[in-house]
C-alpha cells in the first residue's frame, strides 16, 4: 500500500495541483488496477484495518487524475469500500467528495454518470451518513446535476434522490434541511425535457409524500374526541345551523347537536384546468401536496 501510494501521488512541485507523479497514463491505470485488486481480495475489513486510512486518501487522490479511464476505477473502489467499510467510509467521506468533484463536472456523461453513483453510495452508509449530518458539500453537486445536460445523468439523479429520501424518512435526526433540498431538486426534475425523467421524478416525490403523510398523521392522530373536520364541511354545517335555527327547523338548544341531522355539503365543481402533458395532467396526491407545503419556506425562500 505505501508504494502504489507514493506511485499514484502527485508532483507537489508543480504549480497545478493535479499533476501526477507518474506521467503515463497506462502505467496510472495498470497501478489503480493493483488497488482495485487489492481492495476486492480483502474486503474483509481485519486484513485493510491496518491500512484503511491510507487507502481511503489514495482512492480520494485518484478520483481526481486527468485520466478519466482512472477515475471510473477509483469511483468503482469507492463503492466497494462503501460496502465493506461503511465506518471508515463515512469517517473519509469528505476526501472523497473532494476526489470526486472533477468526476462530476466531466464532459462525458458516463464519467458523471458513476461518479453520481460512487456519491451515492459513499454518502450514505455509516452511522451518521455524510448526507444527513454534513450534507454541504453532496448538495452542492445536486443542484448542478438537477440541470446536467445529459438526461442519463438526470435519470440517475433520480435513483440517487430515491435512496437519499429514503434514508431521510428513516431517520429523525440529522440536518433538518437536507429533505427540502433534496425535495427541491426533485421538483426541478419534474419540468425535465425527457417524459421518462420528468415522470419517474413525479413517481418518486408521490412516494415520498404518502410516506410523509403517513408518518405525519401517525405522529399526530388527534383523539376521538378532538377528530378532525374537514373545514369545507365544518363550514357549511355552520351555515346551515344557522338557516335551520333562522327557520325554527331545529330546538334552539338540541341534547345532542350532530353534523347527521344537517344537510350534506353539495359537490364540488370540478374546475376547468389547462391542459398539460403528464405528469400534470391531473391532480396530485394528498401525500405529495402536504409534503411540498411542508417545505415551503425552503422550497420558495422570501
Amino acid at each position: 500500500v505505501p508504494v502504489l501510494s507514493n506511485r499514484l501521488s502527485f508532483d507537489s512541485s508543480q504549480s497545478s495541483q493535479h499533476v501526477p507523479v507518474e506521467c503515463s497514463e497506462e502505467v496510472r491505470l495498470s497501478l489503480v488496477q493493483v488497488v482495485q485488486c487489492l481492495v476486492s481480495q480483502c474486503g474483509t475489513p481485519a486484513r485493510l484495518s491496518p491500512h484503511i486510512s491510507e487507502i481511503m486518501q489514495l482512492v480520494g487522490r485518484i478520483g481526481q487524475d486527468p485520466f478519466h479511464e482512472v477515475r471510473k476505477i477509483a469511483c468503482t473502489i469507492m463503492m466497494s469500500l462503501a460496502d465493506s467499510h461503511p465506518v471508515d467510509t463515512q469517517l473519509h467521506c469528505s476526501a472523497l467528495v473532494r476526489g470526486l468533484l472533477s468526476s462530476l463536472s466531466h464532459q462525458h456523461s458516463k464519467m458523471r454518470t458513476i461518479g453520481l453513483q460512487a456519491l451515492t453510495r459513499v454518502s450514505s452508509v455509516g452511522s451518521q451518513p455524510a448526507i444527513l449530518f454534513d450534507p454541504t458539500e453532496v448538495l452542492k453537486v445536486v443542484d448542478g446535476l438537477s440541470r446536467d445536460r445529459a438526461s442519463a445523468v438526470r435519470q440517475e439523479l433520480v435513483s440517487s434522490l430515491r435512496c437519499w429520501l429514503e434514508l431521510c424518512a428513516s431517520r429523525r435526526d440529522g440536518s433538518p434541511s437536507t429533505c427540502s433540498l433534496l425535495l427541491r431538486a426533485g421538483i426541478v426534475l419534474l419540468t425535465d425535457d425527457n417524459p421518462a425523467v420528468g415522470a419517474a421524478a413525479y413517481s418518486l416525490l408521490c412516494e415520498t409524500g404518502d410516506k410523509f403523510l403517513e408518518s405525519w398523521q401517525h405522529q399526530n392522530q388527534p383523539a376521538a374526541s378532538e377528530a378532525l373536520v374537514d373545514p369545507d364541511l365544518a363550514g357549511v354545517a355552520a351555515t346551515a345551523h344557522q338557516e335551520l335555527l333562522a327557520n325554527r327547523c331545529i330546538p334552539t338548544q338540541p341534547k345532542q347537536p350532530t353534523l347527521q341531522c344537517l344537510v350534506a355539503p353539495a359537490a364540488r365543481q370540478p374546475l376547468a384546468l389547462p391542459s398539460y402533458p403528464a405528469p400534470f395532467s391531473h391532480r396530485p396526491p394528498p401525500g405529495l401536496v402536504a409534503l411540498v407545503q411542508a417545505h415551503m419556506r425552503v422550497l420558495l425562500p422570501m
